[in-house]
């Protein structure tokens, strides 16, 4: 799921596909991507073994991020600078192996 969800948003169509993932977790309930981000999807991203798996993973997050607003402007709430903290040591984890191991 991490990995086709990475791909998805990384890939280049007429429609937003980054736009599509958060429009439909947004749907089911506000902040949800954010939610299974956190709680999910990181503690995921962190077990990849594969070197070209964690560099899709870690432009996937990087492209949801960036492409969904509701990620990156915090509120003043812990919650959501939780998530951008996590998320930037997930994706500095994530690099930092790609560089060091095959």
């Amino acid at each position: 799921l991490l990995l086709f969800l990475c791909i998805l948003a990384t890939t280049t169509t007429p429609d937003n596909p980054t736009a599509l993932i958060s429009r439909l977790f947004d749907a089911l309930q506000p902040k949800l991507l954010g939610m299974v981000m956190k709680s999910l999807l990181l503690s995921i991203a962190i077990k990849l073994r594969d070197r070209h798996e964690r560099k899709i993973v870690a432009v996937g997050l990087c492209k949801l991020a960036l492409s969904t607003p509701s990620i990156l402007l915090t509120t003043g709430n812990s919650e959501d600078e939780s998530l951008f903290v996590a998320m930037v040591g997930t994706l500095l984890v994530l690099l930092t192996n790609a560089t060091t191991t095959s």
